[in-house]
Protein backbone atom coordinates (compact mmCIF):
# COMPACT_ATOMS: atom_id res chain seq x y z
CA UNK A 1 0.00 0.00 0.00
CA UNK A 2 1.14 3.38 -0.81
CA UNK A 3 1.34 6.28 1.54
CA UNK A 4 -1.48 8.05 -0.27
CA UNK A 5 -3.89 5.07 0.01
CA UNK A 6 -3.13 4.77 3.71
CA UNK A 7 -4.04 8.46 4.21
CA UNK A 8 -7.30 8.08 2.25
CA UNK A 9 -8.27 4.98 4.27
CA UNK A 10 -7.33 6.82 7.46
CA UNK A 11 -9.49 9.83 6.50
CA UNK A 12 -12.44 7.60 5.52
CA UNK A 13 -12.06 5.65 8.78
CA UNK A 14 -11.97 8.89 10.80
CA UNK A 15 -15.12 10.17 9.08
CA UNK A 16 -16.87 6.83 9.69
CA UNK A 17 -15.73 6.87 13.31
CA UNK A 18 -17.07 10.42 13.75
CA UNK A 19 -20.42 9.45 12.18
CA UNK A 20 -20.63 6.33 14.32
CA UNK A 21 -19.82 8.22 17.54
CA UNK A 22 -22.37 10.92 16.57
CA UNK A 23 -25.11 8.33 16.15
CA UNK A 24 -24.25 6.33 19.22
CA UNK A 25 -23.30 8.96 21.82
CA UNK A 26 -23.38 12.65 20.90
CA UNK A 27 -26.84 12.73 19.29
CA UNK A 28 -28.42 11.03 22.30
CA UNK A 29 -26.55 13.29 24.75
CA UNK A 30 -27.76 16.46 23.03
CA UNK A 31 -31.32 15.11 23.05
CA UNK A 32 -31.09 14.42 26.77
CA UNK A 33 -29.64 17.88 27.38
CA UNK A 34 -32.63 19.54 25.67
CA UNK A 35 -35.01 17.38 27.73
CA UNK A 36 -33.21 18.41 30.92
CA UNK A 37 -33.50 22.10 30.01
CA UNK A 38 -37.21 21.63 29.31
CA UNK A 39 -37.74 19.85 32.63
CA UNK A 40 -35.79 22.54 34.50
CA UNK A 41 -38.05 25.22 33.01
CA UNK A 42 -41.10 23.27 34.12
CA UNK A 43 -39.58 22.83 37.58
CA UNK A 44 -39.02 26.57 37.97
CA UNK A 45 -42.61 27.19 36.87
CA UNK A 46 -43.82 24.70 39.49
CA UNK A 47 -41.63 26.34 42.16
CA UNK A 48 -43.05 29.76 41.28
CA UNK A 49 -46.65 28.53 41.19
CA UNK A 50 -47.40 29.28 44.89
CA UNK A 51 -46.08 32.82 44.45
CA UNK A 52 -48.21 33.32 41.35
CA UNK A 53 -51.26 31.90 43.12
CA UNK A 54 -50.71 34.25 46.06
CA UNK A 55 -50.24 37.21 43.70
CA UNK A 56 -53.41 36.37 41.78
CA UNK A 57 -55.39 35.91 45.01
CA UNK A 58 -54.08 39.27 46.20
CA UNK A 59 -55.16 40.91 42.94
CA UNK A 60 -58.58 39.26 43.25
CA UNK A 61 -58.93 40.53 46.82
CA UNK A 62 -57.97 44.02 45.69
CA UNK A 63 -60.54 43.89 42.91
CA UNK A 64 -63.19 42.66 45.32
CA UNK A 65 -62.10 45.31 47.84
CA UNK A 66 -62.37 48.02 45.21
CA UNK A 67 -65.97 47.05 44.55
CA UNK A 68 -66.74 48.56 47.95
CA UNK A 69 -65.61 51.91 46.53
CA UNK A 70 -68.35 52.02 43.89
CA UNK A 71 -71.27 54.25 44.80
CA UNK A 72 -74.53 54.86 42.98
CA UNK A 73 -74.59 58.55 43.85
CA UNK A 74 -72.25 61.26 45.00
CA UNK A 75 -74.42 62.01 48.03
CA UNK A 76 -74.14 58.50 49.47
CA UNK A 77 -70.39 58.60 48.91
CA UNK A 78 -70.06 61.99 50.61
CA UNK A 79 -72.19 60.86 53.57
CA UNK A 80 -70.09 57.74 54.02
CA UNK A 81 -66.86 59.72 53.71
CA UNK A 82 -68.02 62.35 56.20
CA UNK A 83 -69.06 59.75 58.76
CA UNK A 84 -65.73 57.91 58.49
CA UNK A 85 -63.66 61.09 58.73
CA UNK A 86 -65.73 62.30 61.69
CA UNK A 87 -65.20 59.03 63.58
CA UNK A 88 -61.47 59.06 62.85
CA UNK A 89 -61.07 62.72 63.79
CA UNK A 90 -62.74 62.09 67.16
CA UNK A 91 -60.62 58.99 67.72
CA UNK A 92 -57.36 60.79 66.87
CA UNK A 93 -58.19 64.13 68.55
CA UNK A 94 -58.14 66.04 65.25
CA UNK A 95 -60.51 68.84 64.24
CA UNK A 96 -62.44 68.59 60.99
CA UNK A 97 -61.94 72.14 59.73
CA UNK A 98 -63.84 72.02 56.43
CA UNK A 99 -65.43 69.67 53.94
CA UNK A 100 -65.45 71.76 50.73
CA UNK A 101 -67.24 71.07 47.48
CA UNK A 102 -66.15 68.03 45.46
CA UNK A 103 -64.80 67.76 41.91
CA UNK A 104 -66.17 65.30 39.37
CA UNK A 105 -64.32 63.92 36.37
CA UNK A 106 -66.53 62.01 33.97
CA UNK A 107 -64.99 58.98 32.28
CA UNK A 108 -66.53 56.51 29.82
CA UNK A 109 -69.05 54.76 32.10
CA UNK A 110 -68.21 56.08 35.56
CA UNK A 111 -67.46 59.27 37.44
CA UNK A 112 -64.34 59.89 39.49
CA UNK A 113 -65.20 62.11 42.45
CA UNK A 114 -62.45 63.96 44.33
CA UNK A 115 -63.41 65.31 47.74
CA UNK A 116 -61.04 67.62 49.62
CA UNK A 117 -61.07 67.46 53.43
CA UNK A 118 -59.23 69.93 55.66
CA UNK A 119 -58.15 68.73 59.13
CA UNK A 120 -56.38 70.54 61.97
CA UNK A 121 -54.16 68.95 64.61
CA UNK A 122 -50.65 67.93 65.52
CA UNK A 123 -48.44 66.13 63.03
CA UNK A 124 -48.41 62.72 64.72
CA UNK A 125 -52.18 62.57 65.11
CA UNK A 126 -52.77 63.72 61.53
CA UNK A 127 -50.41 61.04 60.23
CA UNK A 128 -52.03 58.31 62.30
CA UNK A 129 -55.48 59.41 61.06
CA UNK A 130 -54.25 59.35 57.46
CA UNK A 131 -52.66 55.92 57.97
CA UNK A 132 -55.80 54.42 59.50
CA UNK A 133 -57.97 55.96 56.79
CA UNK A 134 -55.78 54.41 54.08
CA UNK A 135 -55.86 50.97 55.70
CA UNK A 136 -59.47 50.62 56.80
CA UNK A 137 -61.76 52.95 54.88
CA UNK A 138 -64.36 51.94 52.35
CA UNK A 139 -65.42 55.35 51.08
CA UNK A 140 -62.43 56.22 48.89
CA UNK A 141 -58.70 56.25 48.44
CA UNK A 142 -56.32 59.08 49.33
CA UNK A 143 -54.98 60.46 46.07
CA UNK A 144 -53.02 63.33 47.58
CA UNK A 145 -52.27 65.04 50.87
CA UNK A 146 -50.90 68.46 51.70
CA UNK A 147 -49.60 69.76 55.02
CA UNK A 148 -49.65 73.50 55.65
CA UNK A 149 -48.71 75.62 58.66
CA UNK A 150 -50.59 78.86 59.21
CA UNK A 151 -49.72 81.48 61.79
CA UNK A 152 -52.49 83.50 63.40
CA UNK A 153 -51.84 87.25 63.10
CA UNK A 154 -53.65 88.09 66.32
CA UNK A 155 -52.24 85.44 68.62
CA UNK A 156 -49.06 84.44 66.78
CA UNK A 157 -49.95 80.78 67.29
CA UNK A 158 -48.93 78.35 64.55
CA UNK A 159 -51.47 75.74 63.42
CA UNK A 160 -50.90 72.66 61.24
CA UNK A 161 -53.52 71.82 58.60
CA UNK A 162 -53.78 68.66 56.51
CA UNK A 163 -55.73 68.68 53.28
CA UNK A 164 -56.67 65.22 52.06
CA UNK A 165 -57.95 64.62 48.54
CA UNK A 166 -60.11 61.49 48.57
CA UNK A 167 -61.12 59.87 45.30
CA UNK A 168 -64.00 57.48 44.81
CA UNK A 169 -65.81 55.95 41.86
CA UNK A 170 -69.49 56.56 41.12
CA UNK A 171 -71.30 54.39 38.61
Amino acid sequence: MTFRKKNIILIIGAVLLILLSWNLAIKETLGLKSKIENLQQKLTMVEQAPKQIARLENELNQIQGNSKLLYSSVLTMRESLLSEITELSIKHNVKLKSFPEYFIQEKENFELTTSPIVLEGNYKELLSLMHEFEKENTSGKISSSHFKIEESRRTGKRTLFLTLYIQSINV
